[in-house]
């Protein structure tokens, strides 16, 4: 599951720098109004991401070599967490991903949004 996360995440990554270049191209004037479920989703991005960090940090500190995946089912438990605590669930998630990858521009500014905040925290 920690691996459908951040696989989910580095898809998002792609897709971002592949097609939303070339929105940002096109439509260079277009300015996209976050919601408040853009924001929420920004915030959620931002957790995914410290505890895919941590998680990643723990491996490197045990010089294991094997996919944080299968180290351990409570890895697995921490992100459902990340997801509860904001109110989601991994299948809710993973179609809020799909459905914002129909607006990669939008997608583009909640991802901006996500590193701002992260930045600033």
């Amino acid at each position: 599951m920690i691996i459908r996360a951040s696989s989910w995440l580095l898809v998002c990554a792609i897709l971002l720098f592949s097609v939303g270049g070339c929105a940002t191209e096109a439509s260079e004037n277009e300015i996209v109004e976050l919601t408040h479920a853009d924001s929420m989703l920004a915030n959620v991005l931002v957790d995914l991401h410290r505890l895919d960090s941590a998680i990643f940090a723990k491996v490197v500190a045990a010089n294991v070599d094997q996919e944080p995946s299968s180290m351990d089912f409570s890895e697995t438990v921490k992100r459902d967490s990340v997801l509860a605590a904001h109110g989601l669930t991994a299948s809710e998630f993973e179609l809020n991903i799909s459905e914002q990858l129909k607006d990669p521009l939008r997608f583009q500014s909640v991802y901006n949004l996500a590193v701002d905040n992260a930045v600033r925290q």
